[in-house]
């Protein structure tokens, strides 16, 4: 799985326990079924308040949004680079994202590459909601305080490398809503072949919903330090959503409708983690 596509899983993804069928219940070493206390008093509420949560944002899973992104890159040794682009889903196929700043025939060679490898997908507006959260599993109560109840998972799915991070949300207990998501590394792991992540902290915060509409991605920002074929880099990423607003599109395609681009993403993969290297 690569790197960036399981960790956008984690960053939408929830508990079972909020599906409405529950899982299996555990065994132990003998294969009869374990006793699992039930969470009890504030823990019992907050993870209720959770559930709703989760369960209020996938009411609003099929919306489509149009929205202005403002992405800031700073590699180890270079300069910051900064890029805007707009996302519409009501444009034609291949032109879902336009850039806005630097003017695309001033663009480098590798953010219109990156434009140009977006724009095979009409989902750029999906992770704007957090709902679906299907694949994270094991959620604990891991902090309550007075504004703000964290709940942290290191089962996160078939996709995620196994005891390697760490997903936590962040609920906000007056408004009823996940204000942040976090995903960091407990331990390195190589995504790919070639690719060691040693130290990862990716962030998504959410800002607070307007009357009866969703919570929405207001920032996200990633910290990503390793090696790829045997250069070290360290990569800082963060990007700021604004004027997001609901339009009348066509439904998202299907996941299964874009297995042909996949092969093409994984050579991309390849190629921006040998540029990498080679800028390292």
């Amino acid at each position: 799985m690569r790197l960036k596509s399981f960790a956008a899983a984690m960053l939408i993804a929830a508990s079972p326990a909020f599906a409405e069928d529950a899982p299996a219940p555990a065994t132990n070493d003998a294969g009869d079924a374990a006793a699992v206390p039930a969470p009890v008093g504030d823990e019992a509420s907050l993870l209720e308040t959770l559930r709703r949560a989760t369960l209020r944002a996938e009411e609003f899973a099929d919306v489509r949004y149009a929205f202005t992104a403002e992405r800031t890159t700073r590699d180890k040794d270079d300069e910051p680079l900064t890029v805007v682009a707009e996302f519409d889903p009501r444009r034609e196929e291949g032109e879902y994202w336009r850039l806005i700043s630097p003017a695309p025939d001033e663009a480098e060679k590798k953010v219109r590459k990156a434009i140009k490898r977006l724009n095979k997908r009409d989902n750029g507006d999906e992770a704007l909601i957090y709902g679906g959260m299907s694949e994270l599993r094991g959620i604990e109560l891991v902090e309550n305080g007075a504004e703000t109840a964290i709940f942290a998972s290191r089962d996160l799915g078939e996709d995620a490398p196994e005891g390697k991070l760490e997903a936590r949300l962040f609920l906000d207990k007056a408004a009823g809503y996940i204000s942040k998501i976090e995903v960091r590394t407990i331990d390195s792991f190589k995504p790919l072949p070639i690719v060691k992540i040693k130290d990862l902290l990716q962030v998504q915060e959410y800002a607070a919903p307007e009357g009866d509409g969703p919570a929405l991605l207001a920032r996200s920002s990633s910290r990503t330090v390793g090696s790829a074929a045997f250069r070290s880099f360290e990569m800082n990423e963060e990007t700021t959503f604004s004027d997001i607003r609901a339009v009348d599109a066509p439904p998202r395609r299907d996941k299964d409708d874009d297995d042909d681009d996949d092969d093409d993403e994984d050579e991309g993969d390849k190629d921006r983690e040998t540029d990498r290297a080679d800028d390292a």
